[in-house]
C-alpha cells in the first residue's frame, strides 16, 4: 500500500519543516542532548539556536542567540563534557555550556587568524587550526591549556579534520596547494609526518576514518 500526497499538501508539509535564519549561516551542528541545531552566523557575531520538536521529521523553532563578539568561526560539539567550542577570529577559542548556552571558557589558541576546528572527544583534545598553517592542541578537560603546537607546511588553512584511528590531523593549504599531515600522540603533542599536493584553493578536508582524506 502507499499514500498519495497532493502537491499542495506536500508544499505545506515542507514549509512546516522550515525555519527562517536571522543571519547568513556558516557552520551547522546538531546537539543531541538538547535536541537542538546550532548555526553560526559570523556576520551577526553570534550562534543561533533552534529547538527540534519530537515530530517525525522534527520541526525547528528558534530558541536563542549566543553572542560571540569577534567570531564565531567554526563549531564543534563535545557531548561528553557538555560543551561546544568555537573560535574568535583572532587568537582565542570559546567553550560554551550546551544547556545554559553560557560562555564558560575563553582560551588562547595562539592563532594569528583562527580558522578550522576538530575534536578528539574521547581524549579531550581540541584542535585549533590557524590560517597561517599553525596547529595547536588544547586540553578541553583542563581549561584549554596548550598541549601541542606546530607550524605546518600548509598556508591558507581553513576547514580541517582529524582521523581518530590513525591519529592524524589534516590541514589543507588553499594558498600553496599542500595538504599537511600531522601525527598526534596520546598527550596531544604534534609531529609533522609529511604532506601531499592538493588542489590550489582547496579550503577543506574530511577524513573517512579509514585511511583516506578528501580535499574539496
Amino acid at each position: 500500500a502507499f499514500s498519495y500526497v497532493s502537491p499542495a499538501s506536500e508544499k505545506e508539509a515542507v514549509a512546516a519543516l522550515k525555519a527562517a535564519l536571522a543571519g547568513a549561516p556558516d557552520y551547522v551542528r546538531y546537539v543531541a542532548p538538547t535536541r537542538e541545531l546550532w548555526v553560526t552566523e559570523p556576520g551577526a557575531k553570534r550562534i543561533e539556536v533552534f529547538a527540534l520538536d519530537k515530530a517525525t521529521p522534527p520541526r525547528p523553532t528558534h530558541r536563542a542567540f549566543i553572542e560571540a563578539a569577534g567570531g564565531p568561526e567554526s563549531l564543534a560539539i563535545d557531548v561528553k563534557r557538555g560543551r561546544a567550542y568555537t573560535h574568535l577570529w583572532k587568537g582565542a577559542t570559546l567553550a560554551i555550556d550546551l544547556r545554559t548556552r553560557s560562555i564558560v571558557g575563553r582560551w588562547r589558541n595562539l592563532c594569528e587568524d583562527s580558522r578550522g576546528i576538530a575534536l578528539d572527544e574521547e581524549k579531550g583534545l581540541l584542535f585549533a587550526a590557524c590560517s597561517e598553517g599553525r596547529a595547536v592542541v588544547l586540553d578541553a578537560a583542563h581549561d584549554g591549556r596548550v598541549l601541542g603546537d606546530l607550524q605546518s607546511e600548509a598556508r591558507g588553512v581553513d576547514i580541517v579534520d582529524y582521523d581518530r584511528t590513525l591519529h592524524h590531523l589534516y590541514l589543507p593549504g588553499g594558498r600553496n596547494g599542500r595538504l599537511a599531515i600531522l601525527g598526534v600522540d596520546a598527550g596531544g603533542r604534534l609531529t609533522a609526518l609529511g604532506g601531499a599536493a592538493s588542489p590550489a584553493g582547496g579550503h577543506c578536508v574530511v577524513s573517512d576514518q579509514s585511511g583516506s582524506a578528501f580535499v574539496c
